[in-house]
């Protein structure tokens, strides 16, 4: 079968769970013998992961750059240049698809990345990772950005209404972002696509529990964002001083993580690491901790749970399909840093060898390459007979 994935960010030129996704995924259908595209926007940057040696990319239109930089004048350039750049990817990965004209198309989003896939003609699902307008009002709405918000969220709204009439099959790791698609499908829709949850892939020979963990060693790896509100962990170490948090990752919130966290001797700012880096740290670390305001599915806590490392995590998104309170990791009440501290403070009181053991048996039974690659393999069928 000849498969393309389609994804709007450059690939391999980006850091994220989207780029393992991709990784992972066109590795895991490799395996299983199948010829693998991707067709992504052109590069900004050097390669930052290392893609499958089989798979073939094609970067087409615009290189993206940095969306919030500018201030002022140059704010304006940012938002010109963003619709020139998507515009750029729909005409040319449209192009690009109808040249390869492949069995069945599979888009990382029900967003913009899933418009070339509907204009082909051809077979395509969409692997929603997360509810893609709401997420951009959410996002633009935590920056005060009240009209952006509202303005924004409609037009993506909109693009999603239109590829929900267009393709076979919509494909989500948990419930919540499925239920959405599958209300909004029975207000415009009379034939409907196949809904399926299909869990994010990792390979879990990689990502191995360790020899030992270090008590009381917390990890969190993400960007540094308002979305996933790392200032309120990093405040919460204050109250911590028992404990010792890795911080893996950067972004735009860099400066202010910085001066909350100089005067603590327990926060350990690593910067961005490679995966080679990251997983001894992880591997030792008792616990992984996130507290995001809001999320799809975080494959670094998949990576933190194969390798037997405890999630404490906020109850938001799609977390709660992987993660069950008490049994293999846990919830905060909220991600304010009072709760934060609290939970902490409770769980590590606890036996944690069996919430280590669970975690692990989740993954290895569930997210192996092998075994979603078939449960994908199986939708692109189907998808493919429904046209």
């Amino acid at each position: 079968m000849k498969i393309v994935i389609l994804e709007l960010m450059p690939y391999p030129y980006t850091l994220g769970g989207g780029t393992t996704h991709i990784t992972n995924l066109a590795q895991a259908l490799i395996n299983k013998g199948h010829e693998v595209h991707i067709v992504t926007s052109k590069k900004n940057s050097e390669k930052l992961v290392k893609p499958p040696e089989q798979a073939i990319i094609h970067n087409v239109g615009l290189p993206h750059k940095k969306f919030g930089v500018h201030k002022g004048i140059l704010k304006l350039y940012e938002y010109i240049y963003r619709l020139f750049y998507e515009s750029a990817f729909v005409i040319s990965a449209t192009k690009k698809l109808k040249e390869l004209k492949p069995d069945i198309i599979d888009a990382q989003s029900m967003g913009i990345t899933a418009v070339p896939a509907a204009r082909s003609k051809l077979p395509f699902i969409v692997t929603a990772h997360w509810v893609f307008h709401l997420g951009i009002k959410e996002l633009y709405s935590r920056k005060n950005k009240k009209f952006i918000s509202n303005y924004m969220s409609k037009i993506y709204h909109l693009i999603s209404d239109y590829n929900l009439k267009k393709t076979s099959a919509i494909v989500s790791q948990a419930d919540v972002t499925i239920n959405h698609y599958k209300e909004r499908a029975n207000k415009i829709l009379k034939k409907k696509p196949l809904f399926k949850v299909i869990p994010n892939l990792i390979d879990i020979n990689k990502f191995r529990p360790g020899n030992k963990k270090k008590k009381n060693q917390l990890i969190c790896i993400c960007r540094f964002t308002k979305q996933k509100a790392v200032d309120k962990l990093v405040t919460a170490m204050e109250e911590l001083k028992d404990y010792t948090l890795l911080l893996v990752g950067d972004g735009e919130l860099r400066d202010e993580i910085e001066q909350i966290a100089t005067p603590l001797k327990n926060v350990k700012l690593l910067g961005i690491l490679p995966p080679e880096k990251y997983i001894p740290l992880v591997q030792e670390s008792e616990f992984f901790v996130m507290t995001p305001e809001w999320e799809g599915l975080p494959y670094v806590v998949i990576e933190a749970m194969s390798m037997g490392t405890v999630p404490i995590v906020t109850n938001v998104g799609n977390l709660p399909g992987l993660v069950i309170d008490n049994k293999n990791g846990f919830f905060f009440k909220s991600n304010n840093p009072e709760d934060i501290v609290k939970k902490i403070k409770e769980v590590s009181k606890l036996n944690i060898k069996k919430y280590s053991e669970n975690a692990r048996k989740t993954i290895v039974e569930n997210y192996s390459l092998d075994y979603v690659a078939k449960l994908f393999i199986s939708t692109y069928n189907k998808a493919i007979k429904d046209v």
